[in-house]
C-alpha cells in the first residue's frame, strides 16, 4: 500500500478526445499495490450555475475514499433494488435478465431532468451520440409511469420543451403542425446524420434516409 505522497504526477491533459493522467510510484519487488480513480461528471445547464459546487462534492468523495463513496452508492442501490426488482422462481437466468434490465432502466434516468431524455445506448455507451429516439416514448416510459411517475413526467416534458424543434421538422416535410425528429437531441430539430455508412452484411455503401423520410409511427405525427 502507499500513500499520496509516494505518488509522483509526471503527465496531465485534459483534451477532451484523450484525456491522459500519468503517475510514477517506486513499486517493489513482491508487493502489490491498488489504485483508486475517483471520477466526477456534472453538466452545466446555465451560465448562472457554479461548477464549483459540484466539484466540491467530488473533492468530498476523494477525501473520504472509495470504500465510502461505494458504500453510499450501495445502500442507494439496494434500496431501489428491493422496490423495484421482480422475482421469477423456477427460471433464474430469466429472472436475472429481467432485474438486469431493469437495473440499466433505473440506473439511465433517476438523475435527469426535463431538459434531457434517455439515449438510445442509455449509459451504455456513445453510439446514435446519445440521441433519443421515439423508442424511449413507446417502449421505456411506461415502465417509469408504473416505478418513478416523476420521471416519466420529465421524460413527456421533454417533448414539450422540444416541440418548437418537432414543428420545424413538419414544416421542412411540408407539415403542418409538429413532427418529432428520428434522432433529436437538446432543440428537438432533427439530429440524424445525412452521410454515407456501409451496410454490415454485403459492405455496400448505403444512404442514411431515416431523419429525412421515416414516420415511424403515425401517433407521433401530428398534421392537420
Amino acid at each position: 500500500m502507499f500513500w499520496e505522497k509516494d505518488v509522483e504526477r509526471i503527465r496531465f491533459s485534459s483534451n477532451l478526445q484523450m484525456p491522459v493522467e500519468v503517475f510514477r510510484i517506486d513499486a517493489k519487488f513482491g508487493e502489490s499495490y491498488t489504485v483508486n480513480f475517483l471520477g466526477g461528471i456534472y453538466h452545466l445547464k446555465g451560465i448562472d450555475e457554479k461548477w464549483e459546487t459540484v466539484y466540491g462534492d467530488f473533492k468530498l468523495h476523494c477525501k473520504t475514499g472509495l470504500n465510502t463513496a461505494l458504500s453510499l452508492h450501495e445502500k442507494k442501490f439496494q434500496a431501489l433494488y428491493n422496490q423495484h426488482s421482480i422475482e421469477i422462481k423456477g427460471d433464474e437466468p430469466v429472472n436475472l435478465a429481467l432485474n438486469w434490465c431493469i437495473t440499466q432502466l433505473t440506473n439511465s434516468a433517476l438523475l435527469i431532468d426535463e431538459h434531457a431524455s434517455i439515449g438510445a445506448k442509455g449509459l451504455h455507451g456513445e453510439g446514435y451520440k446519445g440521441h433519443v429516439f421515439w423508442d424511449t416514448d413507446s417502449f421505456i416510459i411506461p415502465y417509469y409511469v408504473y416505478t418513478f411517475p416523476e420521471v416519466a413526467k420529465k421524460l413527456l416534458k421533454y417533448r414539450y420543451l422540444t416541440l418548437s424543434g418537432a414543428k420545424k421538422k413538419a414544416q421542412n416535410n411540408g407539415y403542418k403542425g409538429a413532427m418529432f425528429a428520428w434522432e433529436s437531441a437538446d432543440t428537438g430539430e432533427e439530429t440524424t446524420p445525412k452521410y454515407w455508412s456501409v451496410d454490415l452484411l454485403t459492405g455496400e455503401e448505403i444512404r442514411i434516409w431515416s431523419g429525412d423520410i421515416e414516420q415511424h409511427n403515425c401517433r407521433y405525427t401530428i398534421c392537420h
